[in-house]
């Protein structure tokens, strides 16, 4: 949800293919269909495949739904397509996310929970790069996500964390009736999988971008 894309490097060199980072704006309408059309015009005029985590799978969704020529795959990791903690986001959005930092054992709770063994101060610093404002709007898009309706057979992948204590696996079911070429693969680590284990994450990526 910070947007920076900063927190992928581990992850990013263990792939074997190039790749391309699409950062959020940190102005302007953060609503998903927004969202969505700018990163529409930062694709990549050549094939391609998504790799969308948390909270942007629900834009990878609405740009499977336009049936674009060079879409090839979607990988969706540790994500949602309706509101995975109503009550969460709720209390996200009237307490800055930025103040719980300064919380007691921050740190601590923030690492068991989310982060697993990533580095915590890159945490910090990619999510200070972020306007409190944005991460608000950002909140509030999930928080108004409607029904998924968005559906495809393009080839896909979903990345389950089997400690993920944000999204359930009540998700991959909606993920199923809307993607009817989907593969579920189950993953040790915390919801930021990509961080928490981007090992494993990269060798199943790797394999379904050669096949």
């Amino acid at each position: 949800m910070d947007g920076t894309g900063k927190l992928f490097a581990p992850f990013l060199h263990l792939l074997s293919t190039s790749t391309i980072i699409i950062p959020f704006p940190q102005s302007g309408s953060q609503s998903y269909e927004f969202l969505a059309s700018y990163v529409e015009t930062q694709l990549p005029n050549e094939k391609f495949i998504i790799v969308a985590e948390s909270f942007s799978g629900p834009i990878a969704a609405l740009l499977a739904a336009k049936k674009l020529e060079n879409l090839k795959g979607i990988v969706f990791i540790a994500t949602f397509l309706s509101c995975p903690k109503p009550t969460l986001v709720l209390l996200a959005k009237l307490v800055p996310v930025k103040s719980w930092l300064g919380f007691p054992f921050a740190k601590y709770l923030i690492s068991r929970f989310f982060l697993g063994s990533f580095n915590y101060s890159k945490f910090v610093d990619a999510l200070n790069e972020v306007p409190n404002s944005i991460i608000r709007e950002r909140l509030s898009s999930i928080r108004n996500l409607k029904k998924a309706r968005e559906h495809s057979n393009l080839p896909s992948i979903y990345l389950s964390a089997s400690s993920d204590y944000l999204v359930s696996s009540n998700q991959i079911t909606l993920f199923h009736q809307n993607f009817s070429n989907l593969k579920v693969e189950y993953i040790e680590g915390t919801h930021f999988l990509l961080q928490s284990n981007p090992r494993v994450c990269s060798e199943i990526i790797n394999k379904f971008v050669n096949v």
